[in-house]
């Protein structure tokens, strides 16, 4: 079973659970100092969420897990740290047991200390913030880790002239976001004002697993107007993921603006409306391995799925970059850059490229399913290959190169079950009777 790398501020009291879902991750109360229980699903007084967040200490945990009312509905506003708390957790029941619902008169939630605001187990939705900074649902002034939850219908409209970044998440600092989803987030922007992050922006380092970044949205006139589902303005590492059907001018998909590694992951129907990259756009070093970049559209000619910056190199190795329209389907772009970007790499299948691409390059139709569950325990969408695809066992996975025990869906779906590793997020099984290739 593949060992994700994980940033070294984890807290240590974050765990994997059983080997059955070795992405999930649970949280033992007993190893942080403090805590809380929450007794009702009241907006305020003894006992409720508002009372116990506001009055946090550090390293406090909120304890919501035996809560069955199903929705916290916030109608005062915000819930807001007010002693500035450096780590604040919140544990819920389960994201489908328990909704902090904003009721689209606020963010949902504020938190102004520098360390980190952890959620797990909740679903926080319907946050409606107009003002600076950030922030549709969640503002973090520190770092937002987020584990089996789910932000989404937020919105973030900014004031005046002001950017808007994080429709759904603003992390000023770190994000480390596992198994969960963020899903339906705008941002709005007024006049000719800017925004980033239609999903989550994030300051400092992402991580993200086993997630989902789908249908978010930023919808701006002004430049910029970057990355649909994802803005990162450090490091980014994304394994076993999809984002999809995000829009913004620059970057539908993910916008780049420091070094990222995106490993075992599809990035699909994601839109820019304006010329620039319609998957993802990278402006510094890029490694992509076993993923499916597919269907997303431009409306531009120019707009490809995979945009490299002039000072890019990228590393493909196993990837499927083929069928992404510009132009109202006149044309395909799947990979283009400016003068003076690199692309290396083996065993990768490119329909259209503007740039040099390895020796070997395949480029022919890698015969793709719908977006669709295809199941695995996270439940993140992928693109089958169907039988007779140029892309079945032509792909790599050396310890040199990619070197992953399974494909985007995770434990039960082995990377390798035929003669090689097939290209792309999807490893197809076919007929085959044993995971190892027998039939």
């Amino acid at each position: 079973m593949r060992e994700l790398t994980r940033p070294a501020s984890r807290p240590a009291c974050l765990l994997p659970l059983a080997a059955a879902i070795a992405l999930v991750f649970a949280q033992d109360a007993t190893s942080l100092t403090g805590g809380v229980v929450v007794l009702n699903c009241r907006d305020s007084g003894p006992a409720s969420l508002r009372d116990a967040y506001s009055n946090a200490i550090d390293n406090e945990i909120i304890d919501l897990t035996n809560l069955t009312c199903g929705t916290i509905t916030l109608t005062t506003g915000a819930l807001v740290d007010s002693k500035g708390a450096t780590n604040v957790t919140l544990l819920g029941p389960g994201a489908a047991a328990l909704m902090i619902d904003a009721n689209s008169q606020d963010r949902a939630l504020v938190h102004k200390g520098s360390g980190a605001l952890t959620i797990k187990d909740l679903t926080i939705t319907r946050g409606s913030y107009n003002g600076a900074h950030g922030g549709g649902c969640i503002y973090s002034h520190g770092s937002v880790h987020m584990y089996n939850s789910t932000v989404s219908a937020c919105t973030l409209k900014p004031s005046g002239n002001a950017p808007g970044n994080g429709g759904g998440v603003y992390a000023l600092g770190s994000l480390d976001l596992a198994t969960s989803t963020v899903s339906g987030n705008t941002i709005n922007c007024p006049g000719n004002s800017a925004g980033s992050g239609g999903g989550i922006w994030s300051g400092g380092p992402a991580t993200i697993d086993y997630s989902t970044i789908g249908n978010n949205r930023v919808s701006c006139n002004g430049i910029p107007r970057r990355g649909g589902g994802i803005f990162s303005g450090s490091d980014a590492k994304i394994y076993s993921s999809t984002i999809s059907a995000n829009v913004a001018g620059d970057g539908g998909g993910a916008y780049f603006a420091a070094d990222a590694i995106v490993k075992a992951s599809t990035i699909s129907g994601n839109n820019s409306s304006g010329g620039g990259a319609s998957g993802l756009l990278a402006t510094h070093q890029l490694f992509l391995g076993d993923c499916t970049i597919t269907k997303n559209d431009s409306g531009f000619q120019a707009g490809a799925a995979v945009h490299l910056n002039s000072i890019t190199t990228a590393k493909m190795y196993g990837t499927i970059i083929y069928g992404n329209p510009a132009y109202q389907d006149i044309f395909t772009d799947d990979l283009d850059g400016r003068s003076g970007a690199v692309v290396i790499g083996s065993n990768n299948l490119i329909g259209v490229s503007l740039l040099a691409v390895p020796s070997g390059t395949l480029s022919s139709d890698p015969l793709l399913g719908p977006l669709s569950d295809n199941g695995g325990a996270a439940h993140t969408f992928t693109h089958a290959l169907l039988k007779g695809s140029p892309a079945i066992d032509r792909g790599i996975n050396t310890p040199q190169t990619i070197d992953l025990t399974e494909d985007q869906r995770g434990p039960g779906f082995a990377r390798v079950a035929g003669t090689a590793a097939d290209i792309g997020a999807f490893e197809f099984l076919g007929d085959r009777i044993f995971s190892n290739g027998f039939d």
